[in-house]
């Protein structure tokens, strides 16, 4: 800033060269000009701040608009790696994760691979008591074939599958996997609470049922898949109630979306958004597994597959993006890292529906928000 004292005594040792403009004008001047300057530098200030909080306010607007446009709810948990911003909407309250589940227990899984105490190259067997509807090939395999660790975690990573899901739970165990997820609470990976209890996929389609009547869980696994095969709503309550053998007065609910309603309520399977965003974090930064596991797992989570679908189908398809999904009855999530292998251009994104049809109208509005996240953070990246 210019020295006003030493301005003023410079010209009042010589003449004005006009006398139409006296030395007061001059002075007058140079206030005029150091008030502007000062106004115009305070006027800069927010447009500095508004510069560093940009992608967050833009984005959080759009996030908010579309929840509000929403048949349901929309939770988003984004975290910049490169400058450590996040932004959170809905974040920190629980959100049911479905088969986003399926990327804690590879995580500890390979943990105990990394800890030797399991090999990739082990055996499981399939047995009677592992078999559960939904999605994979597993579910048609009679038992007694025998998978390897590796092949079992492709299965359940990239075909999603349940059943060879519930073999790894039994493999690690179901209390030692939530021992493991509880431990990483106390590394400080999420705050406490973050993460609720990890259950077999078989428990939840006991949990649901149970909700309808209590003997649901002494059925087999056979009898479940059996109930499965009906259409979800009436024809499913009422496929469960021939095989239970009872009347319909004697159901707690005939309402199938009240009887998962319930469940959810157990908040099990359960995480925020910013808790799961944490999980990933950790694991980009190299905090959780080695270099070699890290890979096979990103290479699990689909790193070179372009599905276009959910968030994917919103972000570049020349984005690098590890992803799991997770849906079931009016829920669904996404969760995954845009460029995952250079954490200093990773973007974290944790994002769920509920209390909306967990199809077309959820896999729409996650769309959505991949294409608001490439429009407020992505295409910026790439101008600059």
């Amino acid at each position: 800033m210019p020295n006003r004292s030493l301005f003023k005594r410079s010209f009042s040792n010589r003449a004005s060269p006009n006398p139409a403009f006296p030395r007061r004008s001059l002075r007058n001047l140079f206030l005029f000009d150091r008030s502007t300057w000062m106004l115009g530098a305070l006027l800069m200030l927010p447009l500095a701040a508004d510069a560093q909080t940009t992608w967050e306010t833009r984005l959080g607007e759009r996030i908010a608009t579309l929840d509000e446009e929403a048949a349901g709810e929309l939770g988003v948990f984004i975290h910049r790696l490169e400058d450590d911003t996040t932004l959170g909407h809905k974040s920190d309250r629980l959100w049911y994760l479905s088969s986003a589940v399926k990327v804690p227990i590879a995580i500890v899984l390979l943990q105990q691979v990394e800890n030797g105490e399991l090999s990739l190259d082990d055996e499981l067997t399939l047995e009677a008591s592992d078999r559960i509807d939904g999605a994979g090939e597993l579910l048609w395999i009679d038992p007694g074939a025998s998978y390897s660790l590796d092949n079992l975690l492709e299965r359940m990573l990239i075909d999603s599958d349940n059943v060879a899901t519930d073999m790894l739970i039994r493999a690690i165990g179901e209390e030692t996997l939530n021992e493991r997820i509880a431990d990483m609470t106390r590394r400080g990976f999420f705050r406490d609470g973050g993460f609720e209890p990890i259950t077999t996929l078989a428990e939840v389609r006991y949990g649901v049922y149970g909700e309808i009547h209590p003997k649901a869980r002494e059925l087999d696994r056979e009898t479940l898949i059996e109930v499965a095969a009906a259409n979800i709503g009436p024809e499913r309550v009422e496929a469960l109630r021939r095989v239970l053998d009872v009347e319909a007065d004697a159901l707690e609910t005939e309402d199938m979306t009240e009887a998962y309603s319930r469940y959810y309520d157990r908040e099990v399977n359960s995480a925020t958004l910013e808790s799961y965003a944490g999980l990933l974090t950790a694991l980009v930064r190299g905090e959780l597994l080695d270099d070699a596991h890290r890979q096979l797992l990103y290479e699990n989570l689909k790193l070179d597959t372009y599905d276009a679908y959910r968030l994917e189908g919103g972000l570049p398809r020349e984005a690098a993006f590890i992803q799991k999904t997770g849906t079931q009855h009016r829920r669904a999530c996404h969760m995954g890292v845009v460029e995952p292998t250079d954490p200093d251009r990773a973007i974290v994104i944790t994002a769920c529906t509920e209390a909306m049809d967990e199809a077309a109208p959820s896999e729409a509005l996650l769309k959505r928000v991949g294409e608001a996240i490439a429009e407020t953070m992505l295409e910026s990246d790439e101008a600059a």
